[in-house]
């Protein structure tokens, strides 16, 4: 098949995944795109037994190993895509790996570094602290006595996760020409974004460079902390950090006898968030509780930079527009931002998607804050995505995963709060800054910088047009919509027209003829009465014809 023809090399790849699918009982999946089901009948119906199909998903995922297991867990996290079965099921998702023996890891890292281990570490520990399909992590010490972990990539990774890329990117040009789903949620772009998140979580150097970023934009921040990169031992397969302990967030006993107060660094928290989301535009994409620490002084400590997620200008200014009009409880200007975010157009789509905003507004606006779930509520909003079928965009998924989870820890350590109260001081914040004459001249000035590129531009752009004109190569294109049905329409309103002149002219010229009866040329035939006759049936034929179009 075509489908074949460009990747030799992976056949026995591609074999492989044709039977995982087959043998969890998604076979019917491989029909229905043109794929020939290597599993006898007899062996389906025995498989067809699994719970449901979003089970059965999540299983074929998991025994394809650490490519598919991360497009599951990039999958869960977008309700626009997938129904909430399917979610459920991708989170799922576990690597659940046997650790690389460290003899490997140490080839991994002296390959890597060009050096001897104990050139850098005083001493390594050969026993991982946890271990993934992709890395596992070794606790260290540097020579300068710094305690650091170690981050490494396990052997033959690399080449794994690009077989298998390449593999997807094939399925889903098949998928998109051979489907109709596939053209609608368009699964080239879809592979295209997951290949480049899996790809950039490869390169641990990139990893690094995330973690630096957000120290850096928290520089003057006591509150939060980052750890250190190492970067003269940090390469692409293998990351150095400084190892910071801390306390796990939901140890309440342990932050009690700290005399640390819940509130304080669940407020701490949500500032820090809203900061990354609203004012830099670069934030951590997965802030789940094992990503979290508090220090013995309170600070709250990130770990594990491989997910980020990044907002520019205009989406920044769009939710904080959607922060401050939820504060401020104005329906109508959510409705309009949210329909520009993601792009609805069509009057009729546009009227349906706004009675659903306005629905899910009025669901929560009763309630108090305290009892408001705004990462529910988006991801309610993002479900209007696939029942409808347009797209919002990526960044608006991230964000809103990471809203659930940090929800998610703020009722579990201050039940009686809310992600949206403790929101609130933030958003006033950023409401007098954005009306503030620092914002405002800012904006103006960027505003009028528009104007001036396209003042100058405007002229080059003209010229170009009317030259353009001259050579004759622009063409206007006039394109009626039902002109058609609109000539149509004209043509039996004149044909009627003229039947009813015909049978006016009939009656009008048996009257005249009827007064000449002395006639040679009709004798003594009664032309008249025929006449009157011929004109009443064709009356009749044409009222008829008028009452069963309907049109009377």
């Amino acid at each position: 098949m075509q489908l074949f023809t460009n990747r030799y090399r992976h056949i026995q790849r591609y074999r492989q995944i044709i039977n995982v699918v087959s043998k969890h009982g998604l076979g019917h999946l491989l029909d229905l795109i043109g794929l020939k089901n290597p599993l006898p009948l007899s062996q389906r119906k025995k498989i067809s037994a699994h719970p449901n199909t979003a089970t059965r998903v999540r299983m074929v995922l998991e025994e394809l190993g650490p490519t598919f297991i991360k497009i599951g867990q990039l999958l869960s996290m977008r309700p626009d895509l997938l129904p909430l079965e399917y979610l459920v099921q991708l989170e799922k998702l576990q690597e659940q790996v046997t650790p690389v023996g460290f003899e490997q890891i140490k080839k991994v890292i002296e390959s890597e570094l060009n050096l001897p281990l104990m050139s850098f570490f005083a001493d390594i520990n050969p026993n991982p602290l946890a271990a993934a399909s992709i890395g596992q992590v070794h606790s260290a010490q540097l020579l300068t006595g710094e305690t650091v972990v170690v981050k490494v990539q396990r052997p033959g990774i690399q080449k794994l996760v690009r077989t298998d890329l390449e593999i997807i990117e094939d399925l889903a040009g098949f998928l998109q020409s051979r489907t109709e789903w596939g053209r609608v949620y368009n699964i080239i772009d879809l592979s295209d974004e997951f290949a480049r998140s899996i790809r950039d979580e490869l390169d641990y150097t990139i990893e690094a460079g995330n973690a630096e970023r957000l120290a850096k934009n928290f520089q003057n921040d006591p509150t939060v902390r980052f750890p250190k990169v190492f970067w003269e031992f940090s390469t692409g397969q293998v990351l150095v950090l400084e190892a910071i302990s801390g306390n796990k967030i939901y140890d309440s006993s342990r932050l009690d006898n700290l005399k640390i107060n819940n509130a304080t660094v669940c407020q701490n928290l949500v500032n820090s968030f809203l900061k990354q989301l609203f004012q830099d535009g670069f934030f951590h994409a997965d802030p789940h509780p094992g990503n979290i620490l508090i220090a013995n002084d309170g600070v709250i400590i990130f770990l594990d930079f491989g997910m980020v997620g990044r907002l520019n200008l205009w989406i920044r200014e769009r939710l904080s527009f959607l922060l401050l009009n939820l504060i401020q409880e104005n329906a109508a200007n959510i409705v309009e931002i949210v329909m520009e975010i993601g792009e609805i157009k069509g009057a009729e789509h546009r009227k349906a998607i706004g009675d659903e905003i306005y629905y899910l507004f009025d669901k929560y606006y009763h309630r108090p804050l305290n009892r408001i779930q705004i990462g529910v509520a988006l991801q309610e909003l993002l479900e209007l995505a696939l029942r409808y079928r347009f797209k919002f965009p990526r960044e608006l998924s991230l964000v809103a995963r990471c809203l659930f989870l940090l929800e998610s820890t703020v009722s579990r350590l201050i039940p009686d709060s809310s992600l949206l109260e403790l929101s609130r001081p933030f958003g006033i914040k950023l409401l007098r800054e954005q009306l503030g004459w620092r914002h405002l001249s800012k904006t103006g000035k960027l505003f009028l910088q528009d104007w001036l590129f396209f003042s100058l531009d405007l002229p080059v752009q003209l010229k170009k047009i009317i030259r353009a004109l001259e050579n004759g190569e622009t063409k206007l294109i006039l394109k009626h919509q039902n002109f058609e049905h609109f000539i149509t329409r004209m043509s039996l309103i004149g044909n009627r027209l003229s039947f009813s002149l015909i049978i006016a002219a009939i009656i009008v010229g048996s009257s005249l003829i009827a007064q000449q009866t002395k006639l040679a040329l009709f004798g003594s035939f009664p032309i008249a009465e025929a006449g009157f006759i011929a004109a009443v049936l064709m009356g009749i034929w044409l009222i008829v014809s008028i009452i069963r179009s309907g049109k009377i």
